[in-house]
């Protein structure tokens, strides 16, 4: 499987709003609120003009108790690297070959999908179609 970039990278926070303050009066880096649609999470990222972003969510409701429980279990910290491949479909078969486990989702028709956190170390891994 080739990677082709680091398509996006996802934070989990307790208190988005402080989050944002933080990152902005902190650290320069200024957020814009997003809609994060069907995820149980409110959101803000920084899109670059490279189509790459970076995003802080909070979870909410009980859609977002995947994400609440990993609060609770791990703290605060990174949620989800998001890696771009040329075909999607062809990765998931080849990782499906070597045993690895992924989630997928029946809403996603480009083929990207997740890999389970144990087999990556702990860390939730989103494959994803580089358009």
């Amino acid at each position: 499987m080739e990677i082709t970039q680091i398509h996006h990278v996802v934070l989990r926070v307790q208190d988005l709003e402080q989050a944002m303050s933080d990152f902005k009066d902190k650290l320069g880096i200024e957020l814009t609120m997003n809609p994060v649609a069907g995820r149980g999470a409110q959101g803000a990222s920084l899109h670059l003009s490279n189509g790459q972003f970076f995003e802080l969510i909070q979870p909410v409701g009980e859609e977002g108790k995947p994400i609440a429980q990993a609060l609770e279990k791990r703290g605060e910290g990174v949620h989800l690297i998001s890696l771009a491949t040329a075909d999607p479909k062809k990765a998931r078969a080849e990782m499906h070959a070597k045993g690895v486990r992924t989630l997928d989702d029946p809403n996603k028709t480009d083929g990207s999908f997740l890999v389970h956190p144990a087999d990556a170390h702990g860390l939730l891994l989103s494959i994803y179609l580089d358009a």
